[in-house]
């Protein structure tokens, strides 16, 4: 299953018109992805195929002064958790040459989201996270994956998030110039 992506302006329209509804609507925990810095390619080699291939089926990292992106977490019946990595099979596909196949996987767990298993450079909230008995995701906790900056939101953080003070600024475009009359 795709995991659903959102940019975050539109994201914030949606919450600025639909108001309790985008709540009913868009109910389920999110992961931001920041804007932030990447490895270069070289980090770690690979083939031009494969790296040709990644950046085809991947969603970029989001460039400084662009949206970040919105990504919906939920799990299919059947499914155990969310997997994200630079593998193909993951759920969630992160274009990071320099990434593990398998950064970590998520579960969901009465509601809750628990970071289940990690590899490679992985940090919760500044700290390496430990496993056992692990609490659950607090909403505004950055999860980094290497140079990956995913900030974690249940339903009602987001949406404050969305609504706060000097949120994002939503993108604007330069005015169109008018055509002088002749």
């Amino acid at each position: 299953m795709a995991v659903p992506v959102y940019l975050l302006s539109v994201l914030q329209r949606k919450a600025l018109v639909q108001g309790s509804t985008f709540l009913r609507d868009h109910s389920e925990a999110w992961l931001v992805w920041e804007r932030g810095t990447r490895r270069s390619a070289r980090a770690r080699p690979t083939s031009d195929d494969e790296v040709a291939r990644r950046h085809a089926t991947a969603p970029p990292s989001p460039p400084e002064g662009e949206d970040p992106l919105c990504l919906q977490l939920r799990l299919e019946e059947d499914q155990p958790a969310l997997v994200v990595g630079c593998a193909g099979g993951n759920h969630l596909l992160v274009n990071d040459p320099a990434g593990c196949s398998v950064h970590c996987s998520l579960q969901e767990r009465g509601g809750r989201w628990y970071l289940v298993a990690f590899q490679g450079e992985v940090t919760l909230g500044g700290r390496t996270p430990g496993l056992a008995g692990a609490p659950p995701l607090e909403s505004g906790e950055v999860l980094a994956l290497g140079p990956l900056r995913l900030t974690y939101h249940d339903a009602l953080g987001l949406h404050a998030r969305l609504l706060a003070p000097g949120a994002t600024p939503l993108p604007t475009r330069p005015p169109n110039p008018r055509p002088e009359p002749a």
